[in-house]
This record gives C-alpha cells, structure tokens and sequence, in this order.
C-alpha cells in the first residue's frame, strides 16, 4: 500500500481576489472589484498534514515490494504569521491585515498602502489594518477600514468608514454627497460640503 504525501490545507485564497462581481442585467459591478485579501489576527491561514506510510509487501511471485519513501515538505516561510509550540503544523496570523501569497512564501501586511490614485475602477476598499493613499480619491469610491485611514491627496464626494481616525492632508471637497464615519478624530485641510460624524 503506498502512503500519501504531506500537504498544506490553506483557509484564504492563494490567487488573491480579482474578479469583479456581474449584474443580472450582464454589465459589471467594478465597486465589488478588490485585489486585496484579509485576514484577522489568530485566524488560522494553514495547516499542515504530515504524509502517511505506506505498508510494505510482496507480488504474487513473493518477491518483498518495500514501501514508498516519502519526504515532508518544508515549513511555510514569510511573516506576519506564526505557529503554536504545542501545534507546529497549524499556522496563524500574528497581526491582522492584508495576506499576499507569493513565491511559495506568505505575507501579512498591518497597513496598505496605495501608491497612485484610487477611481471609480477600483471602488471599495476594505482593509483590517491601517491604510495609506497617496494620491487622489475620486468620486463614487467606498472606503472601510478597521484601524486608521491618511490620504495625501485630494478627496471627491467619498464614502469613509474608520475605526480609527481619518487623515486628509489636502482636504475634500464632497459635493454634497461625501460622507465619513471616523471612531476616532477627524483631521483635514479643509472640509466643504461633506457629512462627518467623528467620535473623537
């Protein structure tokens, strides 16, 4: 009987997340469009099960048939995760953020940052740490984030959810349609035409 080899069981996507999502009418939603993955801290990302032996035996001429010798794949590499003492092969986020998966390696990054502008194309952007957009925020774009959000660019008539505060260094300009929500303080250049209600 031959065994089985060792394999990872992952509990986010690999390939990331990249397809936007269609309308009944055929059109495309582009604000469902997001290329990033979360994961919350201690959640579990991997585990691993060793291979199994197999049994050896004999053909029918009873000549010994020995079992096939199967090696152990080697321990994930990356950062932002971690593994128990008593639990080597289960792997768990060390902090919460956004998990990348590339060259056989994981990544959890506690802040996104965003190095263009972000549009309409883009359209909502959910994050479990902290981000920061360093170019402009079109109209029609909905932000979530669970900890703080800086944009060092102009801001149009956006929606804004923080868990933290809410920093615009060039100010927003919202046309009457811009909203923020901020647990924490809100900090702008300027504010004109926008609805903000800010717990700290």
């Amino acid at each position: 009987e031959d065994g089985t080899e060792g394999f990872y069981e992952y509990f986010f996507r690999k390939d990331g997340i990249k397809e936007p999502k269609f309308r009944e009418d055929g059109s495309v939603d582009y604000s469902s469009f997001s290329v990033l993955q979360n994961i919350q801290k201690d959640a579990i990302l991997a585990i691993y099960h060793p291979s199994l032996k197999g049994k050896a035996g004999y053909n029918i001429r009873g000549k010994f048939i020995p079992q096939k010798r199967l090696a152990e794949l080697s321990p994930l590499k990356g950062k932002g995760f971690y593994r128990k003492s008593d639990e080597p092969d289960v792997y768990l986020a060390l902090v919460g953020g956004k998990i990348e998966f590339k060259n056989d390696m994981i990544n959890i990054e506690s802040t996104h940052v965003i190095e263009g502008n972000v549009t309409s194309v883009n359209g909502k952007i959910e994050f479990f740490g902290d981000i920061l957009i360093k170019g402009n925020v079109e109209t029609g774009v909905i932000i979530r984030t669970a900890k703080s959000l800086t944009i060092n660019g102009n801001v149009e008539a956006v929606t804004i959810y923080a868990g933290g505060d809410v920093i615009l260094r060039k100010g927003i300009q919202g046309a009457n349609k811009a909203k923020i929500f901020a647990k924490g303080s809100v900090y702008a250049e300027f504010i004109e035409h926008t609805t903000i209600e800010a717990l700290g």
